[in-house]
């Protein structure tokens, strides 16, 4: 990364969770409000405007997580751990850490924590854990695993060959996975085999999102001929991409798509966004992006990022852009140090 000091910072919490998960301690379900085997506890939405979660580093590298009431707006309280962070459309917040934690009521609620042998270790741009939206969700765990875990169980219930990549789910709880730098598996939910492997218009895929109509959008870092990175499109059965785009595309690290059908694509210096089916972006955001690490739409389809900074004196930042304009209408600061990754939620 072109910051030093993000990947000093990163590196040095990478080693604490390593060493801290492979000696963890914790007994499963130690929570308040579950029980072994206990149906989930139903979360708590809020009223209003958006939960927003900011995962972020302080200078010394410890990792927490600041959460803001009404977009933003209104910080309520901040969460002593976490690295990369989640959330559902249910009010569930989904924190990578040792253990994992799940939070209901804007962060309030610790609903329960899932210790995590030897994970998670995927620690870059927000993919660390990723909920399907149906109770469940994916953190790497163990040598080369990932492990699917479910709110109110003990234990992962299933295990799956870990890629050391980006991992994406859509509304039917099927699970996509960069996989060796060539390719894309699909799984169906429940299933230990692959339903769909694709290569065809895979190199080096850092970043997958799935729109609400089953089409797949994979960031290739050296996807064109001369290397150069894009964005391949799938439909829900494509084997090859429909559509290809590379028109704005420079450093696909991650790949969020709104409920209207816009992508947005974050390159690090900047966020391209797209209209459903163009190659030819409509906006290209610089404004406030300052080492960009994480994006996420709202129900509404605002756009929020999380800006790393790039210096002891640029400590980054969370930025918020109107849908359809992409306008930037807030910057938030105040209790944000080096943000690494951001969710929003009821």
């Amino acid at each position: 990364m072109s910051s030093s000091l993000r990947a000093a910072l990163i590196g040095s919490v990478a080693v604490a969770l390593l060493s801290a998960c492979a000696g963890s301690g914790i007994a499963p379900n130690s929570a308040a409000g579950t029980s072994s085997g206990s149906a989930p506890v139903h979360a708590r939405t809020t009223s209003g405007a958006p939960t927003v979660y900011a995962s972020n580093l302080n200078a010394a590298g410890k990792p927490f997580v600041a959460v803001f009431g009404g977009g933003g707006e209104t910080f309520l309280r901040k969460i002593k751990h976490g690295f990369a962070v989640a959330a559902d459309s249910h009010g569930y917040a989904y924190i990578a850490h040792t253990p994992v934690t799940v939070y209901a009521d804007a962060g309030k609620t610790l609903v329960q924590k899932f210790p995590v042998t030897n994970g998670p270790r995927e620690l870059d741009y927000g993919n660390d854990i990723v909920p399907d939206g149906l109770g469940d969700f994916y953190v790497t765990c163990g040598h080369h695993m990932l492990c699917e875990y479910q709110v109110g169980k003990n234990g992962p219930i299933r295990e799956l060959p870990a890629g050391f990549g980006s991992l994406a789910t859509d509304k039917s709880g099927d699970l996509y996975q960069s996989v060796n730098g060539g390719e894309v598996v699909e799984y169906s939910p429940g299933s230990t085999s692959p339903k769909r492997t694709i290569t065809s218009g895979i190199a080096y895929p850092e970043a997958l999102a799935v729109d609400h109509k089953g089409n797949l959008y994979v960031g290739n870092l050296e996807g064109g001929t001369d290397f150069t990175a894009d964005v391949t499109v799938y439909g829900p059965n494509d084997s090859s991409p429909r559509q290809t785009i590379s028109e704005g595309v420079t450093n696909p690290l991650m790949i969020r798509v709104d409920s209207d059908g816009n992508i947005g694509v974050l390159n690090f210096t900047n966020i391209t966004m797209y209209a459903p089916g163009s190659d030819t972006p409509s906006n290209v955001i610089t404004l406030g992006i300052a080492n960009a690490d994480s994006l996420a739409f709202d129900q509404s389809n605002n756009l929020y990022v999380a800006n790393f900074g790039a210096t002891n004196n640029d400590p980054g930042s969370i930025t918020v852009y109107a849908a359809g304009s992409y306008s930037l209408t807030r910057t938030i600061t105040k209790n944000i140090e080096h943000s690494i990754s951001v969710a929003v939620g009821p």
